[in-house]
Formats: C-alpha cells, sequence, structure tokens
C-alpha cells in the first residue's frame, strides 16, 4: 500500500556492483516507474522525474492534516535532513509518504491495478486458485522448460507452455520451485536424490529482509483528529468514505519518511497507528519504525529434506552482524532527538526511558523486538555471471530456454523503500523484453529519435531528455545506447510517442535500435528545455 521509488543512488549501486547491467540505472528504470504511475502530484516543470500520470496504479497523500506535519519537518532541517520528494533525484531527506489509493478512497491493491483492470477480461487468461507450484517440466535433455506441474487438493496436474514459463512465487517459494525441479547447488539437489538440470549455486542464498525496530511516544498535542477514536471510528465517518470517498477513512495515516541521505537512517514517523495490543488506541500518540535500509546480515533457503515441495527451511539471519544493530540504535537515536527537538513529545512509552539512557539495554531491546519488516529479496539475484546469480539482465534463468523470473528474489540488494513499486517497474520491463521476442521489424522511416532538451541548472541537470516518434500500426521495443556507456529499453506505442532519459553530457551520441538493426543515431545538442 505505501509507495515510493526508490533512491538514485541505490540503482547506480547496483549497476556499479554488477557490470552490465545498466539497464537497471536509474534513468534507464524511470521511463518504466512513470508508466505505471497515476500521480495526484505532478510538478509540470518537472515532469521528467516527478511521478507519472495516466498509468494503472494511483498514488495519492495522506487527507488529513497531522501535528507532524510542521514541528517534524522543522526538527528534521534543524538535524541536517532536510525536506525532499521521495520521486525526484536527490538524495535522501524527509518526506511525506505515499499510497496506492484511488481518488474514491479505495485501495488499489495489485489485483485492481492489473488483474481487475486488464487480465480478467482478456479470453487468453485463466486464473486457478487453491494450486501450488511443485516444479518446472523440462525437455529431454533439460534446457528447454516446457511446462509447470502443480497439485490442487489431492489431485497432480501438468500444464504446457507454448512459448515460455515465468515464476513469480516470491523470495520464499520461487527458490524452491527451482531446486524443486532440480535447478540449484548440485551438492544439495544430489543429496536429496534430485536430478540436477542446472547447476546454479546461489539459488537460495544471498536472502536477507530488513528487520525494523518500534518506538512509541507520549505526545504533547492532543487536537489531532488522527487521534480521536470517537471521531475515527464514528458512523458519520464512516459514511462519508463509504458514500464519497472522502473523510480520514478515504487514505493512510500521516506518514513522514527519512531514507537515506546524508543522514544515512531509515525511519517512519506515524500519528496514531494502532499498536498490536491497543494499549494507546489512537489516543495522542506518536510511532517511529526504523530500520536499516542496508542490512550487512544474510541468510539462506534450502529444501526440507521432509518434503521438497513443502516449505522450505528458512535461515533468516536478522541482525547476525551486529552493524545491522548499530544501524537501528542509531537510527533510533536520531529519530528520537528529532522528536524531542520538535516539542511535540512528552514521555517515552516503549521503551522506558531507563531503557533509552542506557545502550546495552537498548541494543537489547532491538534484539527482543525486532520484526521483520516482510520486504526480503536476493535468493535468485539477478547479474550477468551464472557463478554469483540465478537470472540474466533479460530476467532468464542462466542455462535454461523459456524461463524468466519476475519478483523480489531477483533484486540483488533489499532497497530502502517498500518493494510494491519496485515489483511493478520490474514486470513492466519484463513485459517490454517479451514482446521484443515476438515483435517484426519496423517499417523503414516510420521510427525516428530526436534530442529534446537538458533541464535547466535550475532545475535538474542530471540526464537529457530524447524522444522516439512511431507513425506505424504497431507498436515496437527499442534499445538505446549513449557513447557515455548509458543504455536501455521501452516501448514506442503504436502511432505515438515515447521519452527516455540519458545522463547529460553534451558530446553525447545516442544509437536507436530495434531486434539488433540500427534506427538512428542522433548527437545531442547544447538545447535548453523551455521551462
Amino acid at each position: 500500500m505505501v509507495a515510493y521509488r526508490p533512491l538514485r543512488e541505490e540503482f547506480e549501486k547496483l549497476t556499479e556492483s554488477s557490470p552490465g547491467m545498466e539497464e537497471f540505472a536509474y534513468h534507464s528504470m524511470l521511463p518504466f516507474f512513470k508508466r505505471l504511475e497515476n500521480n495526484e502530484n505532478n510538478n509540470p516543470a518537472v515532469f521528467w522525474d516527478r511521478s507519472g500520470r495516466g498509468g494503472r496504479v494511483p498514488l495519492s497523500n495522506a487527507k488529513t492534516l497531522s501535528v507532524l506535519d510542521d514541528r517534524v519537518l522543522v526538527a528534521a532541517s534543524e538535524n541536517d535532513i532536510n525536506p525532499t520528494d521521495v520521486n525526484t533525484l536527490q538524495i535522501g531527506g524527509i518526506s511525506k509518504i505515499q499510497a496506492t489509493v484511488t481518488s474514491n478512497g479505495r485501495r488499489a491493491s495489485s489485483a485492481v491495478n492489473y488483474l481487475d483492470s486488464t487480465a480478467r477480461s482478456n479470453p487468453k487468461f485463466t486464473l486457478k486458485n487453491g494450486c501450488k507450484v511443485r516444479r518446472i517440466l523440462f525437455n529431454a535433455n533439460g534446457t528447454i522448460a516446457i511446462g509447470v506441474e502443480y497439485q490442487q487438493g489431492n489431485d497432480i496436474f501438468n500444464v504446457t507452455a507454448t512459448k515460455e514459463i515465468i515464476i513469480s512465487a516470491g523470495n520464499f517459494e520461487t527458490p524452491r520451485i527451482l531446486k524443486s525441479s532440480g535447478i540449484g547447488p548440485s551438492d544439495e539437489l544430489q543429496a536429496l536424490g534430485i536430478a540436477v538440470v542446472q547447476n546454479l549455486a546461489k539459488v537460495g542464498s544471498n536472502f536477507h529482509d530488513k528487520p525494523n525496530v518500534l518506538a512509541n511516544y507520549r505526545l504533547r498535542v492532543s487536537d489531532n483528529p488522527r487521534m480521536n477514536t470517537t471521531i475515527v471510528f464514528s458512523n458519520s465517518t464512516f459514511q462519508e468514505w463509504k458514500i464519497n470517498g472522502t473523510g480520514m477513512l478515504a487514505s493512510i495515516f500521516n506518514i513522514w519518511g527519512i531514507h537515506g541521505g546524508p543522514a544515512d537512517i531509515d525511519a517512519e514517523f506515524v500519528d496514531g497507528a494502532p499498536l498490536p495490543d491497543s494499549t494507546y488506541n489512537f489516543t495522542n500518540w506518536v510511532r517511529v519504525i526504523c530500520w536499516n535500509g542496508s542490512p550487512k546480515s544474510r541468510g539462506s533457503i534450502v529444501l526440507n529434506p521432509a518434503n521438497i515441495y513443502g516449505i522450505g527451511i528458512i535461515d533468516a539471519a536478522f541482525l547476525r552482524d551486529p552493524v545491522d544493530v548499530d544501524k537501528l540504535v542509531e537510527c533510533h537515536y536520531k529519530s528520537r532527538k528529532i522528536l524531542q527537538d520538535s516539542g511535540i513529545i512528552t514521555e517515552d512509552l516503549t521503551p522506558s526511558t531507563s531503557v533509552w539512557n542506557n545502550e546495552t539495554d537498548f541494543r537489547q531491546y532491538i534484539y527482543n523486538t525486532a520484526s521483520p519488516t516482510q520486504h526480503s529479496c536476493g535468493t535468485c539475484r539477478i547479474g550477468t555471471n551464472s557463478s554469483v546469480a540465478v537470472v540474466n539482465n533479460k530476467f532468464k534463468v542462466f542455462g535454461i530456454s523459456n524461463l524468466r523470473i519476475v519478483d523480489y528474489s531477483i533484486v540483488p540488494t533489499v532497497f530502502r523503500v517498500n518493494p510494491s513499486i519496485v515489483l511493478y517497474a520490474l514486470s513492466e520491463q519484463l513485459s517490454d523484453y517479451i514482446r521484443e521476442a515476438y515483435q517484426d521489424n519496423p517499417p523503414v522511416g516510420s521510427i525516428t529519435l530526436r534530442f529534446n532538451c537538458t533541464p535547466p541548472m535550475t532545475v535538474l541537470n542530471d540526464y537529457s531528455i530524447w524522444s522516439v516518434k512511431n507513425t506505424h500500426s504497431k507498436g515496437y521495443v527499442y534499445h538505446w545506447e549513449s557513447t557515455n556507456g548509458a543504455k536501455g529499453a521501452f516501448t514506442v506505442e503504436a502511432n505515438s510517442e515515447s521519452i527516455f532519459y540519458t545522463p547529460i553530457d553534451k558530446a553525447q551520441t545516442v544509437t536507436l535500435k530495434i531486434n539488433g538493426n540500427t534506427i538512428a543515431s542522433v548527437p545531442a545538442t547544447n538545447t535548453i528545455c523551455p521551462y
């Protein structure tokens, strides 16, 4: 539900640590984020970097004011954490968090955004509930994925693929499915009597999440309607939401988030979120959630010898590396200082002040209360080398034809933010790669490339803007590559124009290709965007 993009620096770290993965640089992923988004925030002066409009996924702000809004912002700035917009190129800061909520106050899940809006009406789409995938089926020599074996109730079924199979079972089940099918570390598979189809040593390794720890405080200010259960749960509030799609129930809580930046912490300030035991209800308190956005601890998932098709044995390795605990300590003490400086808290609720005053006790509090953020990733990581990765930059499983993966298991290093928008963008990118695999060549002259402009220094000066125009009645996936080493791929639909972005280099030339054929090669100029 909470949805915002990762920081630009996170994409850059990914491409730097995995040479050959330029398609996942921020400027290459930006068109996919904008394609899926329908954000109520959109400043035309910086439209190339702000959230998109007209996409499948609605993004909206909290609709009620918060006691956190002014005072926490001021206090954060006094602690060198400045206001920012998570959907810009700025590196870290504090900003209000958005969520996938429609204009009429309804939550927009993946099912609403993709299944209900498009897939269910497609006669080629079939959804089977209550099924568990057991394994992938292969041709005689084990090089081509040809089908899936699944269980429904007590019955086992096979389904055959005419083109490709895409696994999207998540960070826990995807490595289990691969291993049960004979794809994974050969020693583990052979020990369980599973025939090795493809020896991929890293299947199931690199498991990690970013455990979170909560702290709760009493607020000095008591006039926030969000914290009044009589108002929040009144029939009039419910009817306003049900009939008009407005009011306090029509949006998420007010959440201010700090991610990365000079402070290098990850925290969210939430007004009036209910505690599990409802001790404080919504009345007069605030919660801080901290996590380490760059965890060092790594675990694994192996098959359960008692049932290789069941839930695997998970070693989460939470907080195994003491650096992860250090970051949580730092995050909470910095966040507490912001609240103290803001003057809006009067009491430490959990943990108590005595725990705060003794760092050894506070570290133990972290060990006692840390919980998964449910953003785990990495067990089938993407990369360019089968010795350290499971899928390549086109999401294809190494050594196997017609088999791809798209879920959070392919993300090699967890992002600081919630995973939903990242997964949507990766899925949009994969859809282009699949579309490309079956497209023909465009008529000569129907696809043209044009350098648009470079943003003015007063707005953003990180990359240039290019457009691709298609006058044909079919859409095409194109690849672009710059002489400065940047590259990417995107779709230009029939009779339309699409935009992509390259890092600024006034001397650069960009080449456009479709199906490996060069369509155009255009140099950048000194043109400045007319804003």
